[in-house]
């Protein structure tokens, strides 16, 4: 049997596979989260180790107060602190649910991204149109429009700071700007796909510019900018 040849059967067969290819995932996971744990020694608590606060600590004193750990260690306990395991990860969701309050901060989260989505959205859809559709707008700031595209948006985060605070204001400002300069393009671009046929029907139709653009236009760039916005989801 070939392996590239397609697989046919019963959807328990492929249930099955899921369900191997899940285990596979899991076993692996433990494998790679025993390999890089580490013994950590459990220090009473009277040990006194090296300050910070003083000029007399150095890379000596850091490794001697190792060795003291090492020393006064009642016990030795087993830590994962590169990739914890299945079920730490899987325990964990109890305190996050419930100490974390893991769904109103969830809840939160995307409440933020829907009104940076909401924002940018709001407008990218005007002036996408205006520099698609407008000549004498695109030759004057099409050039600024597609150097947005380039901008590393983490170092713009300190002039969102100063803007606008630490508050979510802040944050739905990033977030829509974020949005806004990859969307802005795509509405133009999808404003130059749109059939001519359909503009030269409504123009020997006699229609004015607002009657092309909401017969024409609107229709033509919002059936795919929809799923344009999707796929940037």
């Amino acid at each position: 049997m070939s392996l590239l040849a397609p697989i046919s059967g019963k959807k328990s067969n492929n249930l099955l596979l899921g369900i191997a290819g899940i285990l596979i995932t899991l076993v692996v996971w433990w494998v790679l989260a025993e390999v890089f744990s580490r013994q950590m020694p459990v220090v009473d608590i009277n040990s006194r180790l090296p300050s910070t606060l003083n000029n007399d600590v150095n890379i000596d004193s850091l490794i001697a107060a190792d060795s003291l750990k090492y020393v006064n260690a009642t016990e030795f306990k087993k830590v994962y602190p590169v990739l914890p395991r299945p079920d730490h990860v899987f325990l964990s969701y109890k305190t996050l649910f419930g100490k974390d309050k893991l769904m109103a901060n969830a809840l939160h989260s995307i409440w933020l991204n829907t009104q940076g989505y909401f924002w940018a959205i709001l407008w990218a859809l005007p002036l996408g149109f205006l520099l698609g559709l407008v000549p004498a707008v695109r030759q004057m700031f099409s050039g600024q429009v597609n150097a947005l595209r380039f901008l590393p948006l983490t170092a713009l985060s300190g002039l969102f700071l100063t803007w606008f605070g630490i508050n979510d204001t802040m944050k739905i400002a990033f977030l829509a700007f974020g949005i806004l300069v990859y969307l802005l393009p795509v509405v133009i671009q999808r404003i130059n796909e749109v059939d001519s046929v359909y503009l030269k029907t409504v123009y020997t139709l006699g229609a004015s510019d607002w009657q092309t653009i909401k017969t024409v236009y609107l229709p033509a760039v919002f059936t795919k900018l929809i799923d344009d916005i999707r796929v940037l989801t």
